[in-house]
């Protein structure tokens, strides 16, 4: 198969105008797909000319899945606190009977730390409920309220 030696322009959108990208390489006369050293594939589509014009028109598209694509959704707990909520919280310890939840276990400190350990989840929750977040690759990482 007989390769032509061809230099395509790709002209490419980016902020503050227009800029050109010439891509070398070697193409067959009739090739689909295109192999290049830093692009990896990408996908030729001719179309036909504009009317009588005697330029001939090429689009290119990457055959590459973007790394943002390739990552899953993650999905995440998060719980808003405010000044308000961390003064119920502690209304609710305020008015706890610790000795009702401490007694029935006895000496036994592993079913007294798992009952306790229950009893502040529970307290949290009803105060400030668990929201679930679903997280996208390329969204930043929130670092406030």
């Amino acid at each position: 198969m007989e390769r032509n030696r061809q230099i395509m322009t790709a002209q490419c959108g980016r902020k503050g105008g227009r800029s050109s990208r010439t891509l070398p390489g070697n193409v067959p006369p009739n090739a689909r797909t295109w192999r290049t050293e830093d692009h990896g594939r990408i996908q030729i589509d001719s179309p036909p000319p504009l009317g009588k014009s005697d330029h001939n028109l090429v689009h290119l598209q990457p055959l590459y899945t973007p790394l943002v694509q390739k990552q899953p959704v993650t999905t995440r707990s998060v719980r808003r606190w405010s000044p308000e909520k961390e003064s119920a919280l502690r209304d609710c310890f305020n008015t706890t009977v610790w000795d009702v939840l401490m007694n029935p276990h006895g000496e036994d400190i592993e079913g007294m730390t798992h009952c306790l350990t229950d009893y502040l989840n529970f307290c949290a929750d009803v105060v400030s409920p668990v929201k679930t977040v679903r997280c996208y690759p390329n969204n930043k990482p929130s670092l406030g309220g």
